[in-house]
């Protein structure tokens, strides 16, 4: 069973909506082999929309001895561990200029609705 590192909602106990985020990062284990490599997952979710995120390296197999295993797969495990620290910071990029937009859009509505609250007041005095 997975533990979880992080986990939290979205939304108000008391709200139908169960949205919520959880995600961990832990060692891989492997009984039959030393291996160095971590399992990660990021689970988010908003009513019935839900998204899954993994982002872990690959799995470098270590020799009694200390070495790897197959030079060439950790040399490659490297390389492919570049690209992921890449989507990474990708998402962090995506999600900060999402956020940026989405708060704009809140203001923006927050606004609108509060001239249409004053504009019925207005309308109601006279």
């Amino acid at each position: 069973m997975r533990k979880w590192s992080k986990q939290g909602f979205f939304n108000d106990a008391d709200s139908n909506d169960s949205g919520f985020y959880k995600f961990s990062i832990r060692p891989r284990d492997n009984e039959w082999r030393n291996e160095i490599g971590f399992s990660t997952i990021f689970k988010m979710a908003d009513c019935s929309e839900r998204i899954n995120l993994e982002f872990g390296p690959p799995s470098v197999y270590v020799r009694p001895d200390g070495g790897v295993e197959r030079l060439g797969e950790a040399k490659r495990a490297l390389t492919k561990l570049k690209a992921r620290r890449k989507k990474v910071k990708i998402l962090r990029e995506a999600i900060n200029m999402y956020c940026d937009k989405i708060e704009e859009f809140f203001d923006q509505y927050e606004e609108e609705v509060n001239k249409a609250i004053e504009k019925t007041l207005d309308s109601n005095e006279e």
